[in-house]
């Protein structure tokens, strides 16, 4: 009853709308080798059900690998592969030709045989024998093929699991909310990925505030930090331009997409097999509404060009201003700094350890924005596949 009502809740999903018994479509037919340890055998295969049985040894995975193998299938599970791999070269061998007549029935009935021998890939010949360039696929169309112990191997892999269940997504039914999910769910997932390397890229810079805050602690028992107190302050101020600078960098490779001419290119590029059409009045709103979006792309991309450039501008402006108002009090550092150095203090590796020092930390604040980012991602993430009940 629970698999009922499952069922009923997304038939779509669960319940085929065709019958199969009265539903054209392509059957195999009979399954036969030449050479090897089936020499001579024919199995006519059922278009309903065939059963394989027989004691061990009898040939039965054989027969399954051998209609594997002369459609080019290949299995999902890795253990499944070897086995496989294993039955084509311990058992069939070199030379030993696997047939597989097939009946097909679009866009006509025909009838084809495919056959294939060890180390060569599968030949699809027409009622006369003659080979045509068709692949396997192309008069069978799908064929999933999978043995017991290579189901037993996947119920271990939720990855493996899912793959082979891909033949019920039902590629070609779905519906537009299901198609918006996933690609709500893309765009989540690229969100993530964004900001997840971020984190990790931030964190190994980060990473290296302990070593710095030890070599400065070095100074801590001479008076080096004392008379250098001002001069760590513009380094702390030097490290807020610095910081400013970043992320308007980092805003200009965001928008690197955006501003590309390419993409306003192919939005402008004409439409073909317009004019001539009997509906042209609703293939031609198709047409304007693409133009219309590379026109605003293009003015947004120059709006932000104009925010970028003026936003650098300014930060410039401010670090100049900046070097102006401190000039004279840069002038008195020098001084103190000669001194120290006079007196064997090095302060260049105590000023040069604690600028990169600032720096790292005008950038912990993004910790926080990144944390918030991925908050709201998997927030949208978990929306998103809430509404995905297929």
């Amino acid at each position: 009853m629970d698999s009922l009502k499952l069922a009923v809740r997304t038939p779509e999903t669960r319940v085929s709308l065709k019958n199969p018994a009265i539903e054209a479509r392509p059957t195999l037919k009979e399954i036969s080798w030449v050479g090897g340890f089936l020499d001579g055998v024919a199995i006519p295969l059922s278009t309903d059900l065939t059963s394989l049985i027989g004691g061990r040894g009898t040939g039965k995975s054989t027969a399954i690998e051998s209609l594997r193998f002369v459609l080019g299938l290949s299995p999902i599970g890795e253990e499944a592969k070897r086995d496989h791999d294993g039955i084509v070269s311990g058992v069939l061998k070199s030379g030993t030709v696997v047939k597989l007549l097939v009946e097909t029935n679009s866009p006509a009935a025909r009838t084809f045989t495919i056959e294939r021998s060890v180390h060569n890939p599968p030949v699809v010949r027409d009622e006369s024998g003659i080979a045509t360039s068709l692949q396997p696929n192309d008069v069978i169309a799908d064929v999933e093929i999978f043995g017991q112990h290579e189901l037993a191997e996947l119920t271990n892999d939720s990855s493996k699991v899912a793959s082979m269940l891909q033949r019920f997504q039902g590629k070609d039914e779905l519906t537009a909310e299901h198609v918006d999910i996933l690609n709500k769910l893309k765009l989540n997932r690229e969100g993530m990925a964004r900001a997840e390397e971020e984190r990790a890229q931030l964190e190994d810079e980060l990473a290296d505030i302990p070593r710095l805050e030890e070599q400065v602690q070095h100074y801590t028992d001479t008076d080096v930090p004392t008379r250098l107190s001002e001069v760590t302050r513009l380094t702390q101020d030097e490290a807020v331009f610095a910081e400013a600078i970043d992320r308007v960098t980092a805003a200009e490779k965001s928008l690197t997409a955006l501003t590309d001419a390419h993409l306003v290119t192919k939005l402008k590029a004409k439409f073909k097999n317009v004019d001539d059409s009997a509906n042209a009045n609703y293939l031609k709103r198709a047409e304007a509404a693409s133009k219309e979006l590379a026109s605003r792309l293009s003015a947004l991309a120059a709006e932000a060009q104009v925010a970028l450039q003026t936003a650098s501008a300014e930060i410039k402006a401010a670090e100049t201003e900046w070097l102006d108002a401190v000039r004279e009090q840069r002038d008195e550092h020098n001084e103190v700094l000669r001194n120290l150095v006079e007196e064997g203090l090095e302060p260049n590796k105590y000023l040069d350890t604690t600028k990169a020092l600032e720096e790292l930390k005008a950038k912990e604040s993004r910790r926080s924005s990144i944390a918030t980012s991925l908050q709201e991602l998997l927030t949208e993430g978990s929306a998103a596949r809430s509404g995905d009940s297929g």
